[in-house]
């Protein structure tokens, strides 16, 4: 008997990169499952940021990726372009604040639009919002 994926509430899933065995007892097997979890959600980070300039659209993020890797790209995103911003001079940075209100526009723009999204991902992407605006504010 194999642990598969690791389930958290509101149904979010991941898949585990080697599903560890249940042999021996629980305080065990739990170990491997966390040591599983982590390696699988550093591989999933390090895979999302070396999508492109470490930017997915919304939508293949929230599709793609579990809400908490979600959260945390939206983060690495916004703390890689601004320190690259500060870096390059004035018109990058407000070339970045353009950016970040079109990320919030493309976000809501999701839950406005036509798109058939799940219960769970419509939740993602709410809470995604209100990270993405926390972080304009920041800016």
């Amino acid at each position: 008997t194999h642990v598969l994926t690791e389930r958290g509430r509101a149904t979010a899933e991941m898949s585990l990169v080697l599903p560890p065995d249940t042999q021996g007892g629980i305080d065990v097997w739990l170990q491997k499952v966390d040591a599983q979890t982590q390696a699988t959600l550093k591989s999933m980070v390090t895979d999302a940021l070396s999508n492109g300039d470490n930017f997915l659209p919304p939508l293949d993020l929230v599709t793609n990726y579990p809400s908490q890797i979600c959260s945390l790209l939206m983060h690495l995103t916004w703390s890689m372009s601004t320190l690259h911003a500060f870096q390059s001079g004035k018109t990058d940075l407000n070339g970045l604040g353009k950016r970040n209100i079109n990320i919030v526009v493309e976000l809501t723009g999701l839950l406005k639009a036509n798109v058939q999204l799940s219960a769970h991902h419509r939740i993602v992407v709410e809470n995604l919002v209100i990270v993405q605006m926390h972080l304009c504010d920041v800016w």
